[in-house]
């Protein structure tokens, strides 16, 4: 048996100042995905992931809204999100513009599609702001296992 996933990290440059608060870097990346990656992938007429009728080919409820199928053990109610941040180093940091920075992602999910998701999502909430303050990057590159998957344009 072979576990497989994509270990992802994505690059950007500050184009103005990002700050991510102490021990809050994952959950502001987590959440921010969150917001960007509805508005990209959910039908415009959809309230609620989980009534949706489309839900079971919803890229943003299949990946950000996993529910079981039915009853599981206790704690297992909803499935755990396919994917995992790695931005503790950001933890307290503050970008200055013109900085890099970076966080890892761990998809657990071998759908292209997917993978793809998350690049458009990151390059656009990159644009749009990120952190408490909402400072804007540059998506310079998305690399997996040392290869290069998506390169921003400079």
């Amino acid at each position: 048996m072979h576990f497989r996933f994509y270990p992802l990290r994505f690059e950007f440059r500050a184009e103005e100042s990002l700050f991510f608060p102490p021990g809050k870097a994952a959950n502001i990346l987590r959440g921010a995905l969150g917001v960007v990656f509805r508005k990209i992938a959910c039908a415009p007429y959809c309230d609620n992931a989980r009534t949706c009728a489309i839900r079971e080919s919803c890229p943003y409820a299949r990946v950000f809204e996993p529910t079981a199928a039915g009853a599981g053990p206790s704690g297992l109610a909803d499935w755990p999100r396919p994917f995992v941040f790695r931005a503790r180093h950001l933890d307290g940091r503050t970008v200055q513009p013109g900085e890099s920075f970076s966080f890892d992602l761990h998809v657990f999910s071998l759908d292209q599609n997917v993978l793809a998701n998350f690049v458009l999502t990151f390059a656009r909430l990159a644009s749009e702001g990120l952190g408490p303050g909402r400072g804007k990057a540059e998506l310079r590159r998305v690399m997996s296992g040392g290869q290069l998957l998506h390169e921003g344009q400079s």
